[in-house]
């Protein structure tokens, strides 16, 4: 029997001596709702539900085509929110004809924004880009430009939209006036509403989120993960310095290490993190996977995932946790190698599955508490995340599907928020045509893990105020890393 097979066996045995309990109480962050307002996070489950929406006629559209059923609208903290729902799943970024079109002087004989009269901006979504026309100017744009961020990222039948009410292009407002008329087009096909504008106030409800504390829940371990880019904590490390320096973590999961040794990674993060009292970070990564893990405590066994660019690790963590941590960190696949993407997905959640029943190259006593985290780079069919959450198998050579959860339930996608607003995204290249997205993921056992506090660092959409405050200045995440880090801090439930 492994090491940290026979001490978990006996912590088990120990915490049943013990009991536990969660009082239905606890804050759930993995919610990642605010009450009565409105989260740009791609799962219609807030307070856009809330409003009457625009509804269109089902089967008003082409045979086959994508038909329009509900737009809702919402401005709040400064932004405009809108969902539209569809009748079946596209891919928003990837090639699709969904188009957003603002009239914003509400007159329908001006205009004529992706040749639609009467709209004096146009978004493409497939194509990445607008335009806006302010008189005889046509000016284009992209999503830097106006800051447009959608979710998800995933293919989906309906999609979350929103930018600021006081963007400007080439110095002309968006939105010149305190009403603007909204449709969306599918090509020529289909369009809601059929005929004009639906008319919204841009009026600020005033809701503001609440801020985010970075302080770390108490007795909690927090669990970095953060893309760092080409190796970038070593060819960058004063980039990185200060903001570990301000997360102050317990275990971090790098992704795209592709070259450094996990030796030189731990001897480097005693730079930049020092434990102080003679002690030292424990490191370790295993053969090609670009997969480095860091922890204050020792890494008791680990594997390399087949088939996949994942690794498994078993972390020795202190009291009140009675067991060892179980951790998954992966990097899929990017861009559209959707058939890649799903079979390493399938591959480390067969994996997973595999440890649970003891049949694997790993053994996982029962009821042990895992994490699976990573650079998802889920931006394709939505069935990769449905595996990733679900243990449901696409192809037969892994196995069958399987619940995950040590309870026979699905595992949780957190869906941590920014410091001070509504918006989940973990990567941003406002350089690239694609706009911001959730990419990186904590997936975890709710059965066994509460999430007691999580966050995403973004230092460019925070205040003077705040910056000076956490002691870090605009650009730190910028010339860090294009992804952003992913923080949660977890107790035992």
């Amino acid at each position: 029997m492994r090491l940290w097979q026979g001490s978990c066996f006996a912590m088990l045995f120990l915490a049943l001596l013990i009991g536990c309990s969660q009082s239905a109480s606890d804050a759930d962050p993995a919610s990642g709702n605010i009450q009565n307002m409105a989260m740009l996070d791609g799962r219609a489950i807030d307070a856009l539900d809330q409003l009457a929406p625009i509804v269109d006629v089902i089967g008003d559209g082409v045979e086959g085509s994508v038909d329009f059923d509900t737009v809702r609208v919402l401005v709040e903290d400064g932004n405009m929110l809108i969902r539209v729902n569809l009748n079946h799943e596209i891919g928003l970024q990837n090639g699709s004809d969904l188009v957003l079109l603002f009239d914003t002087d509400l007159d329908a004989s001006t205009g004529v924004a992706g040749n639609q009269t009467g709209a004096e901006f146009a978004w493409f979504f497939g194509e990445r880009r607008g335009e806006m026309m302010v008189g005889d100017l046509d000016l284009d744009c992209e999503h830097g430009t106006i800051g447009i961020i959608t979710a998800p990222t995933v293919s989906s039948d309906f999609f979350e939209i929103g930018f600021p009410i006081d963007v400007s292009i080439e110095g002309y407002p968006v939105f010149p006036g305190e009403s603007v008329g909204i449709a969306f087009a599918y090509g020529s096909e289909e369009r809601i509403p059929d005929t004009g504008f639906s008319t919204f106030s841009l009026t600020n409800t005033g809701n503001e989120p609440e801020e985010l504390t970075l302080a770390k829940a108490d007795g909690a371990v927090r669990l970095v993960c953060w893309n760092v880019l080409h190796d970038g904590i070593v060819e960058r490390p004063e980039a990185f310095d200060p903001v570990f320096d301000t997360l102050q973590p317990d275990i971090v999961v790098l992704v795209e290490m592709w070259s450094t040794p996990a030796e030189e990674t731990r001897i480097l993060f005693n730079e930049l993190v020092p434990l102080g009292e003679d002690k030292s970070w424990h490191a370790a990564r295993y053969d090609d996977a670009d997969i480095v893990l860091l922890s204050r405590w020792p890494i008791l066994e680990g594997w390399k995932i087949p088939q996949s660019r994942a690794a498994a690790f078993v972390l020795e963590i202190p009291e009140p946790w009675t067991t060892p941590l179980f951790v998954i960190g992966a990097h899929t696949p990017c861009c559209g190698k959707d058939e890649q993407r799903q079979e390493a997905i399938d591959a480390f959640m067969a994996f997973l599955r595999d440890a649970q029943q003891g049949t694997g190259m790993a053994a996982m006593p029962q009821g042990t508490p895992f994490v699976i985290t990573g650079d998802m780079n889920l931006v394709g069919f939505s069935e990769q995340l449905t595996t990733l959450v679900t243990g449901q198998i696409v192809n037969e050579e892994w196995g069958p599907s399987f619940d995950p959860d040590w309870d026979g339930t699905a595992l949780v996608d957190l869906f941590p928020r920014h410091l001070t607003d509504n918006m989940v995204y973990t990567w941003r290249q406002d350089d690239s045509s694609y706009g911001p997205g959730k990419l990186d993921y904590i997936v975890y056992s709710d059965s066994k893990i509460n999430v007691a506090h999580s966050f995403v660092l973004d230092t460019r959409r925070l205040s003077e105020e705040i910056l000076a405050k956490i002691n870090l200045k605009r650009e730190a995440n910028a010339e860090a890393s294009d992804h952003l880090p992913v923080v949660a801090d977890l107790l035992p439930r």
